[in-house]
């Protein structure tokens, strides 16, 4: 629905990527292969902290004080 609307989808997917890669402008695939039953999630995980921190970067101060307003909410300090 996003791409139908006109967003720019970015997908996080690993290896065998998503059906959703169809429709993504930008497809960030990332290893999951653990040496463990379970897939680990540390790798699409940074990919993630690392797109939010530098779009975070890129957007100035007004995204510095909008991030630590939301910090701030989130704690219970608003208006204090």
């Amino acid at each position: 629905m996003a791409h139908e609307r006109g967003a720019k989808v970015v997908l996080f997917t690993d290896a065998w990527l998503s059906p959703v890669a169809e429709f993504a402008d930008v497809v960030l695939p990332a290893r999951v292969e653990a040496p463990s039953p379970f897939d680990s999630l540390v790798a699409p995980m940074a990919l993630v902290e690392t797109l939010v921190a530098a779009v975070h970067a890129r957007s100035g101060p007004a995204a510095e004080a909008r991030m630590r307003a939301a910090e701030e909410a989130s704690r219970g300090e608003a208006g204090t």
